[in-house]
């Protein structure tokens, strides 16, 4: 299937009008708690670079759930975050109660696609809170394409606006997840359009350029060929974790946008201090507060 495409470039003055808010009373509550539910028993970085990121972002308050053998290393890298761990069976009440706290969660970076990854997307389908803010990502997109029931779940939440959701493939997960929605004779951006347009799912495609869909179409204007590197999807989900509850003034297509578009910048931020071979996740990642800095001062006068 082929369609038209309306697009509009995501440029510095759109970052600069949904950049995110600050407010001189404020406390880390208003500025949003991201739940992350990432990583697995032998995948520890993608849960410390969407942690990580999210904090960066301006969360005001993370909470990591993640495999136990992730609890040494996570303790000590990000001391600002609060933990909670399972083994081989997931703690169900801690998740409950983590799922009531939060406001934002991002859930897949890392996670597997076994037992215990399907048994932790389930129930945060389940008991998410009405009107909470969700990131699916990577392996939460490919337990979502083998599961019927989940997939289902998800898009009656959505259908209903009980909650928002935000998903971010890339064009392998994508794949699967037009197999999923019988959607496999749609281009990948005509596939994105009618994910928005019927499950009121928002999709942030990413590629070059990436595309966000929802009630607009963003095309990035940032990023470089040297972000296709291990751990910077992961990056970006931390980044739209700690974004979209500050941006929740803006339509959230913008906040996805800004977000994508954070990232970008601080991939070429990076890039211009080294060559973009060398560029991996953790540079991306350390550039989060100068991009946010040139973000917020573009244009103004010293």
């Amino acid at each position: 299937m082929k369609t038209n495409l309306t697009t509009r470039k995501f440029e510095i003055p759109a970052a600069k009008l949904c950049f995110p808010a600050k407010y001189p009373d404020a406390d880390k509550i208003k500025y949003g708690r991201t739940l992350v539910i990432a990583g697995s028993k032998n995948i520890y970085g993608a849960a410390f670079f969407a942690a990580k990121s999210a904090l960066m972002s301006g969360a005001g308050m993370v909470r990591v759930i993640t495999h136990k053998n992730n609890r040494l290393p996570l303790t000590r890298d990000i001391p600002e975050a609060m933990f909670s761990f399972y083994g081989p069976l997931v703690h169900k009440k801690a998740l409950i109660n983590s799922l009531k706290w939060a406001d934002t969660v991002v859930a897949g970076p890392g996670l597997s696609t076994g037992r215990a990854a399907h048994r932790l997307l389930e129930l945060t389908l389940k008991h998410i809170r009405r009107d909470t803010i969700l990131v699916f990502d990577a392996d939460a997109l490919n337990i979502l394409s083998r599961s019927e029931r989940l997939l289902n779940l998800l898009t009656g939440l959505t259908r209903t606006y009980f909650c928002k959701c935000v998903i971010t493939p890339h064009k392998g997960e994508l794949g699967r997840l037009k197999k999923a929605l019988k959607i496999v004779d749609f281009g990948d951006d005509e596939a994105s359009l009618h994910i928005y347009n019927t499950y009121k799912i928002y999709v942030v495609r990413k590629g070059g350029p990436t595309l966000t869909f929802g009630e607009e179409v963003f095309e990035n204007t940032t990023g470089n060929e040297g972000m296709a590197t291990a751990g910077s999807g992961d990056v970006l989900s931390g980044i739209l974790g700690g974004i979209l509850y500050r941006t929740r003034k803006s339509p959230l297509s913008l906040g996805a946008a800004f977000s994508v578009f954070l990232h970008g910048m601080c991939g070429d931020m990076a890039a211009s201090d080294m060559n973009s071979i060398s560029v991996n996740a953790t540079d991306i990642m350390k550039r989060i507060p100068d991009a946010l800095s040139f973000i917020e001062n573009y244009g103004e006068t010293p």
